[in-house]
């Protein structure tokens, strides 16, 4: 004989709702639950290079941008340092400050050739891929070296040339607004750099100047840059600087109001009557009522309102936390300072709700730009007024079915041997 799909379907079926029943006997709830484009700018800082010449250390990192990767960094340029950008800048008149924000009063990394003036390596490894857009570096003061750009992906392949995202070249004294104190005296012609899109050189034109720059803005996640200074005249130095664009995760968070009860007690009484007396005929009555309570079930209102107070976070994939708040009066929450990559959004879920349809967390991708109008409704925990006797019956039932599906199952395999 074979097994009777009836019978196998039944006894799976048993089974599932006996560990239902038994669930909802203990209280066991499973919860779970579902965008547009605004740049910012946020500069990183560098740690002061430590070490000795011809091999020097340093960290970065961008706190403004919540999610970037930290990263480390190793030169062998002669003295590097980190000045703090009081004096040399790139204002919001030029390219890059134009995508990013000034960088006046952000600091900045100044490194040159090594020992002899021979060619110098200076490697950026980042502790994770940075995002495929939205964040971007400029080199500044690139004139009397040449300065060749790389950089590998997460599998220590090369990048490609056009994927490092060259924009253009540009003098950062070369702007009508207010200069830096660096550029005191510089008047047109102002210096550039030349790049080559195939070697990935930015070429100085040799003979030190101030101000001649370059940016990019990869467009591929990446692992580490290096840059290679070569001197061509002098004893020349180049500046680094890293920023991030700002991308904002918002929503709002509502949910229906749970159903309450109101609760009334009355309380004892005692009502004597005196026992006879030389004037009166009367019998002793002693009455007492006990006190009373009663609970009436109130239907919740029709409609949703603001989920107000939900601790929000957004972590990354690896699930460390990069940003959290809380939803104001209106039940909306915004992150403003997120990083450009892809991220997992979350909600604490308030007491007595579950989690809107769908799965917790919601993969977040702000590379491209913000994610606004993120819409959230929380949904009631199913509630069953059980008395704990009747608890008890339910969580019999369960273990009930469940024995009766484990039955079914073993006389299916007895019949089976007995073929």
């Amino acid at each position: 004989m074979l097994f009777n799909p009836v019978l196998v379907r039944l006894s799976k079926l048993s089974i599932a709702l006996g560990v239902l029943l038994s669930s909802l006997a203990l209280g066991l709830f499973i919860t779970q639950s579902d965008g547009a484009t605004t740049p910012g700018g946020a500069y990183a800082t560098f740690s002061g290079p430590t070490g000795a010449n011809p091999s020097w250390t340093s960290s970065v990192a961008i706190p403004g941008a919540n999610g970037f990767p930290t990263a480390s960094l190793a030169t062998n340029s002669l003295t590097p340092s980190v000045p703090s950008g009081s004096s040399t800048w790139l204002s919001a008149s030029t390219p890059f400050g134009g995508q990013f924000a000034s960088s006046q009063g952000q600091p900045y990394f100044v490194f040159s050739p090594t020992t002899g003036q021979a060619p110098s390596t200076t490697t950026i490894t980042f502790a994770t891929p940075t995002p495929a857009a939205g964040w971007g570096f400029a080199l500044g003061d690139v004139d009397a070296e040449k300065i060749q750009i790389s950089a590998t992906d997460v599998n220590g392949a090369a990048v490609a040339i056009s994927a490092l995202g060259f924009q253009s070249v540009f003098n950062f004294c070369d702007i009508a607004t207010t200069k830096p104190s660096a550029c005191s005296g510089v008047t047109a012609p102002f210096d550039t750099p030349t790049w080559d899109a195939s070697s990935g050189w930015l070429t100085g034109g040799t003979l030190d100047s101030v101000g001649a720059s370059g940016w990019f803005m990869p467009s591929a996640p990446i692992k580490t840059l290096t840059l290679i200074d070569a001197n061509q005249s002098g004893v020349p130095s180049a500046q680094l600087w890293i920023s991030s664009n700002l991308r904002t995760v918002a929503g709002n968070i509502s949910e229906p109001p749970l159903a309450v009860s109101v609760t009334t007690t009355t309380p004892a009484t005692t009502t004597t009557t005196e026992p006879p007396t030389t004037t009166s005929t009367s019998t002793t009555t002693t009455t007492t009522t006990e006190p009373t309570t009663t609970t009436v079930p109130m239907t919740a209102p029709a409609g949703n309102v603001p989920a107000v107070d939900v601790p929000v976070q957004i972590t990354d994939l690896s699930g460390t936390v990069v940003d959290t708040t809380t939803t104001d009066a209106n039940g909306n929450f915004a992150m403003t300072t997120i990083a450009p990559g892809k991220y997992l959004l979350s909600e604490e879920i308030p007491a007595g709700y579950s989690a809107p349809t769908g799965t917790y967390p919601l993969p977040i991708d702000v590379t491209t730009g913000d994610v606004t109008g993120i819409s959230f409704t929380n949904v009631p925990k199913p509630t069953l007024a059980f008395s704990g006797a009747n608890v008890a019956v339910l969580g019999g039932l369960g273990m009930m079915l469940i024995l009766l599906g484990g039955l079914v199952l073993r006389l299916q395999l007895r019949q089976r041997r007995q073929i």
